[in-house]
């Protein structure tokens, strides 16, 4: 959970801590102050947790790491964040599974919660 410390980092939390069959595995936040039943990394590039796939709800400045990360393991991203420039938005094109998007014209997408979510296509 990249971002796990901010406000939807700590709402996700919530809703997997009522959920028994979803488990967060481990935390990626550079603020610490929070105690949470996941190890929690100041980057992505120290996690040594094996996940399924990493949901991210961090900001811009982290998203480089993280898309090289998922890359690396091959890990499946959930990119939930926003304001990345046009040098990441191509970047996100090859690695995530999943992204939101401001933009309400995007094809096969949907809005959930007042932002799209745009499906990304099955890789082959």
């Amino acid at each position: 959970m990249s971002g796990c410390n901010g406000k939807m980092g700590q709402v996700i939390t919530g809703i997997c801590k009522e959920d028994a069959e979803i488990e967060i595995v481990a935390g990626i936040d550079l603020y610490d102050g929070i105690k949470n039943d996941y190890p929690v990394f100041p980057n992505i590039s120290v996690c040594d947790v094996a996940a399924d796939v990493i949901i991210d709800f961090s900001n811009a400045k982290a998203v480089d790491d993280l898309l090289v990360y998922s890359v690396d393991k091959q890990i499946p991203v959930v990119l939930c964040t926003t304001g990345l420039s046009e040098e990441q938005l191509k970047k996100v094109d090859g690695a995530c599974l999943l992204y939101t998007s401001d933009a309400a014209d995007e094809e096969d997408s949907g809005d959930v919660g007042g932002r799209r979510i745009v499906k990304k296509k099955k890789r082959v």
